[in-house]
Order: structure tokens, then C-alpha cells, then sequence
């Protein structure tokens, strides 16, 4: 990581809205498939910025759950989300 921790984080949510902005509007089109997809990659992203804000610099993988774990070291209360995050993870590989 080059930037600073909260630069990076920043730059992360970036990507997250514009995966959360692609998925609806690919929901709105009936691309259900490829909106399942950037709703995952939305979810990863966030918690990656999540992540990266706090300052981890190996943040790795794709499953939203596993980030949450590793973010509820941070945000106890993330724990909420675990659940829609291996939810999300569910529609990684087979919707592309």
C-alpha cells in the first residue's frame, strides 16, 4: 500500500460505489446475473476500505465473509453482516 491508510481506504469506497451504482443498474435492466456479481464485488470492496483504512496492508481474497472476520477484530459489531456477506459470496463465482 503507497497511500496512507485512510487515502486508501477512500480510494476503496470509491470502487464499492461504483460496483453498488453498476449493480443496480444492471438490476434495473434485468441483468440479474451480472447484478448479483457487482453486488458482491461492492460488499468486498467495502470491507477491503474498511480494512485498509484501519491500517492493514495485507488485505487479501474474495469472500466477503472472511473480510468481515477479519474486520470484527476492528468493529465488533460488523458481526451483523457476517451473514449477508456469505450470502454475497454465494453469487462470486457462478454468476459470472
Amino acid at each position: 500500500m503507497n497511500n496512507p491508510p485512510q487515502e486508501e481506504g477512500k480510494r476503496w469506497v470509491t470502487e464499492a460505489k461504483r460496483d453498488l451504482d453498476a449493480a443496480r443498474t444492471l438490476r434495473d435492466s434485468e441483468h440479474f446475473n451480472f447484478a448479483c456479481f457487482h453486488a458482491q464485488q461492492a460488499a468486498e470492496k467495502a470491507a477491503k476500505a474498511f480494512l485498509y483504512a484501519r491500517g492493514v496492508e495485507n488485505v487479501w481474497g474474495h469472500s466477503v465473509a472472511s473480510l468481515l472476520d477479519d474486520a470484527i477484530n476492528y468493529e465488533v459489531d460488523l458481526e451483523t453482516l457476517r451473514s449477508d456477506g456469505a450470502s454475497l459470496d454465494t453469487f462470486y463465482i457462478p454468476t459470472r
